[in-house]
């Protein structure tokens, strides 16, 4: 009788074990701040599509010192080589409808979205915006 306990009770700790080694794994393999600012990017740049004039500046909510925009095809070597880094976020969009947007603070990726290649902002928008130059978009 004892010894089924024991047993039973070894059962759930390798069980609470496991459900925390998952759990910390996606915490570490995702980013929850990076995913916060890549939805705050991407209502930003709703916002930004929507507005007869605005800056980055005004429209997104987090710090920065530039952002990016890659047509598709871009190879991720030339990407990264543009904006001076190396990152797991960089990837190739390998789609004719989509470009990739990234914004970098301190050498590092804050945020990244993809949008569609004909939206207004896709065709407005240069390929480098460096923060503090108030660039209209619209």
């Amino acid at each position: 009788m004892a010894d089924k306990r024991i047993v039973l009770k070894r059962k759930r700790m390798i069980i609470i074990a496991g459900i925390l080694v998952l759990v910390l794994a996606g915490v570490f393999w995702t980013n929850p701040v990076l995913r916060y600012r890549n939805h705050q990017l991407s209502d930003a740049i709703q916002t930004l599509s929507h507005e007869k004039e605005m800056t980055f500046e005004e429209a997104v909510p987090f710090e920065w010192d530039y952002v990016y925009r890659f047509t598709p095809y871009t190879p991720k070597e030339d990407m990264e080589k543009k904006m001076g880094l190396n990152s797991r976020y960089v990837t190739e969009v390998k789609y004719d409808d989509k470009i990739q947007i990234y914004v970098v603070k301190d050498g590092k990726i804050v945020a990244f979205a993809n949008e569609a290649a004909s939206s207004k902002i896709a065709g407005q928008m240069p390929e480098v915006i460096k923060y503090g130059t108030n660039e209209k978009i619209l």
